[in-house]
């Protein structure tokens, strides 16, 4: 693209289909999927994911991530499009799955590119959220998982898993994956969202209990700052998520409401698209913005159109959890917005920043800041 009006696009959300072989109550998709995609690649995907990559600075390598539905029971497409693009410099290959379909021949052909493999995984009381559990103890997609090389697990904050849970669960499986591998693998934490949720009871949470878990574990984070003591890795990456978009907030990303567009960037920098080359605003719906053959300036007004972020703007500069929630999630309604997101992110953020301020002159003394 040259040296002007740089378009970088950071990541591509590859849409293999909305298929899936499991039925989780809180899948954002369920209320908002209505079409099937194709099951055919459009060759014209390969020369626009390659074109992406040559317009991208030197600076900026593409994440190509597959998705679904199920992205594994599409593995068929992934080798295929993996085939066409594994020799193109400048892209990442990436994947979120819920693990159930895992074999040892996609093992094998993840650790060798390398592919990054996030589970979505809720710890201890999975059954009661996603209806099975890929990482049973003596279990074959247990012992499969752990052989890869770059693995992440993703958990959802709800009425089920709240953030000790999901912090002692994950702590005791990342023992298990560093014992094979020397490291211990990547952990993420997602809030339920309400898109359209027929089961609410998984929002009927005790947000007192949040704040006192949150509080509790960013205390013992402020003395392991301060080399006042130690902490298990996975409070560690629960708290410093959070603490760093304090940071950047407070650094550098304190004007975000200037912007016009969602803190997720789905639509702008992070592109959703399917197998035949339309285009999405998020590629957890079946609203199309267009395609890769129309004009960017007529993609990018239909983006525009559906991105409700800053409807909130009033209500969000007055929230203590501004930096980091930054408006929430634009397909979740207002109503529910308020009634669930907004609560459980204030109850999981205050507690980070109220500990901040108090020991924000320790820190700086200590020169840990």
């Amino acid at each position: 693209m040259g040296d002007f009006l740089k378009r970088n696009i950071n990541t591509i959300f590859l849409m293999l289909g909305n298929g899936c072989n499991m039925n989780c109550r809180y899948c954002l998709q369920h209320p908002l999927v209505e079409k099937s995609l194709s099951g055919h690649v459009n060759p014209d995907v390969y020369r626009f994911i390659r074109q992406v990559v040559e317009e991208n600075d030197e600076k900026t390598e593409l994440g190509l991530h597959f998705y679904g539905g199920e992205p594994l029971i599409y593995f068929p497409l992934m080798k295929e499009i993996i085939g066409k693009l594994k020799d193109v410099k400048g892209i990442r290959f990436s994947t979120i799955s819920n693990g159930k379909a895992i074999t040892d021949e996609m093992v094998e052909l993840f650790n060798s590119l390398p592919l990054y493999v996030c589970i979505s995984w809720d710890g201890h009381n999975v059954l009661q959220t996603r209806g099975y559990d890929v990482f049973a103890k003596g279990s074959k997609t247990r012992e499969r998982l752990l052989k890869l090389d770059h693995l992440g697990v993703s958990a959802v904050l709800s009425a089920y898993n709240y953030p000790q849970e999901a912090c002692d669960a994950f702590q005791e499986l990342s023992k298990d994956y560093f014992d094979i591998h020397g490291y211990p693998l990547s952990f993420n934490h997602d809030t339920i969202m309400d898109t359209g949720l027929g089961d609410k009871s998984l929002l009927d949470m005790d947000y007192d209990r949040v704040e006192r878990e949150v509080g509790t574990m960013m205390d013992r984070y402020m003395k392991y700052r301060l080399g006042q003591g130690k902490m298990k890795f996975a409070e560690l990456a629960f708290i410093e998520s959070r603490f760093n978009a304090l940071y950047s907030y407070l650094r550098k990303d304190g004007d975000f409401w200037s912007r016009q567009w969602c803190p997720c960037n789905n639509g702008y920098s992070v592109l959703n698209l399917d197998l035949a080359g339309n285009l999405y605003p998020c590629h957890n719906t079946s609203h199309k913005a267009g395609s890769i053959y129309d004009p960017y300036f007529k993609y990018l007004n239909e983006v525009l159109k559906t991105d409700t972020t800053f409807a909130r703007r009033p209500q969000c500069l007055e929230c203590p959890a501004v930096a980091s929630c930054k408006g929430g999630c634009k397909l979740v309604a207002p109503e529910n917005m308020e009634k669930g997101l907004c609560r459980l992110r204030q109850a999981i953020f205050v507690p980070i920043l109220q500990a901040t301020l108090a020991y924000g002159k320790e820190i700086m003394e200590a020169g840990n800041g």
